[in-house]
């Protein structure tokens, strides 16, 4: 299973919801900022915000590591075909609380997997989204992928390749709510896993091989009406295509800076 080793940065719309009390086993802000104190846990896609990704156990380390061995296998259903691409994929970096491990396929189904008896892995709950797996693969830019889940208090936030976003509720699986990010139609999917701070969950959406717009904090390629968009004087509205989009990472590419920015209050 191959990680990922880029998040999107995304926000141009801000909704603000009602925000209920954090619980002691919540993941809070402050968990967040300090994961350096549980290193059981595996509670942030990079391991920290500064995107270590490095783990603070230390049991494995460069002599250790040669007397690693399966200890049990977790048989997901990512690699569903659909539309262009023959199957999904499996890129996302497992997130790991307290014995549970939370991990997408990459259709975006999330699955919560006990694995505290360390000689098997139970699959506890799956949430499916339902995606339209012809349709949404068809329109794909670069593949069927999902990089990961985030965890918000009770809650998991997980993505859809079709543009939706969800919060599901850590113990029982349900969807707490979901929200249309990305249109699909626009060449517009999915694929990152969101990036919880605080209160807000970000998410950057891929597509830029289809020419979907590209800006930073809505001002670098500004839209009709926008200021800043008059200056685009070729009358051939390329204003449309300019920037880039959170491409997916590619060995020794750099992520454009000119990424599509959404953002999302994660309230229930």
């Amino acid at each position: 299973m191959r990680s990922a080793t880029l998040f999107g940065v995304v926000g141009s719309l801000l909704l603000t919801t009602a925000l209920t009390p954090a619980r002691a086993a919540d993941m809070t802000p402050e968990r967040a900022l300090n994961p350096q104190r549980e290193p059981q846990n595996w509670i942030l896609h990079h391991g920290n915000y500064q995107g270590h990704r490095f783990s603070a156990l230390k049991e494995i380390d460069t002599e250790s590591v040669k007397n690693l061995k399966p200890a049990f296998t977790v048989a997901l259903s990512g690699f569903q075909s659909g539309g262009r691409y023959a199957f999904g994929n499996l890129e996302a970096t497992p997130l790991v609380e307290d014995g549970i491990m939370y991990v997408p396929d990459g259709w975006g189904s999330v699955y919560a997997i006990d694995v505290t008896a360390g000689r098997k892995g139970t699959v506890k709950w799956k949430m499916d989204p339902g995606t339209d797996r012809a349709w949404a693969g068809d329109v794909a830019c670069c593949g069927v992928n999902n990089r990961g889940v985030a965890l918000w208090k009770d809650k998991v936030i997980s993505i859809a390749l079709d543009g939706r976003m969800f919060a599901i509720n850590k113990a029982t699986g349900e969807v707490v709510w979901e929200r249309k990010i990305a249109d699909p139609a626009n060449a517009e999917v999915l694929t990152f896993a969101p990036l919880v701070i605080r209160d807000m969950a970000i998410v950057g959406t891929a597509g830029g091989e289809f020419g979907i717009r590209g800006f930073i904090e809505g001002t670098t390629i500004p839209g009709g009406g926008e200021p800043g968009n008059e200056t685009w004087k070729d009358g051939k509205d390329r204003w449309k295509h300019g920037g880039g989009s959170c491409g997916r990472p590619r060995p020794a590419i750099r992520r454009h800076p000119n990424c599509r920015e959404w953002a999302h209050g994660t309230g229930a």
